[in-house]
């Protein structure tokens, strides 16, 4: 279970970084006739976790048939069993129905918890998910700081060069971003700037300046 939760918020926030990523940059998206692809992406991640959802709750639905299932053979056995005592005058019908209803209300009471069994699974998969992200952040830094324990640069150290002239040139440059590596910004630009001249790159957000 927390595994399908955890599967569930990750499909939900990647649908949710894809619609902010369209809205704050609608007009390039309309610009180049996207709108299609972006909602394609949009309801790949939504049916992931629909899919999943439909799993969650077949799972929820098994167990609350089970523990009904087991309530009600409790009822049978308990009044069968609870006749012949009283038949056989081994037992009243006030001690039968106490004994009766204090083992019911025990287990109804148990299967009332698995119901809440749902959002312990929807916390421990959202837990996994938040501390998988606190571990890399902390990795990261832990790196950085050993890097820069053993190597310490600064802006004076490097080759220093007298003079700088020279060209820029793109070639068959492609680009993506982390969050959309399926889908390149930049694919196959090639573009040469000479030494001395003045280039502007100008865009939307997102467009890949």
């Amino acid at each position: 279970m927390p595994i399908m939760t955890k599967r569930e918020l990750e499909s939900y926030s990647k649908a949710g970084t894809i619609a902010q990523e369209v809205l704050s940059s609608i007009k390039t998206v309309f610009a180049y006739n996207g709108s299609k692809y972006e909602h394609s992406r949009y309801t790949k991640h939504l049916h992931k976790a629909k899919q999943t959802g439909i799993r969650k709750g077949m799972i929820n639905g098994l167990l609350i048939g089970f523990f009904r299932f087991i309530l009600y053979c409790i009822y049978a056995v308990g009044f069968y069993r609870g006749a012949q005592l009283v038949h056989q005058h081994k037992a009243n019908i006030g001690d039968i129905f106490v004994i009766f209803f204090t083992i019911i209300i025990a287990i109804f009471s148990f299967g009332q918890a698995t119901t809440n069994l749902q959002f312990f699974g929807e916390a421990i998969g959202a837990m996994k998910y938040l501390c998988q992200i606190l571990d890399t952040s902390l990795t990261s830094v832990k790196s950085q700081q050993q890097k820069n324990d053993k190597e310490t640069i600064t802006a004076y150290d490097g080759l220093k060069l007298d003079q700088l002239k020279g060209d820029i040139e793109f070639d068959n440059v492609c680009f993506s971003y982390p969050r959309r590596s399926e889908m390149n910004v930049l694919s196959n630009l090639s573009f040469k700037i000479k030494f001395g001249d003045t280039v502007a790159i100008i865009g939307h957000n997102g467009c890949g300046k």
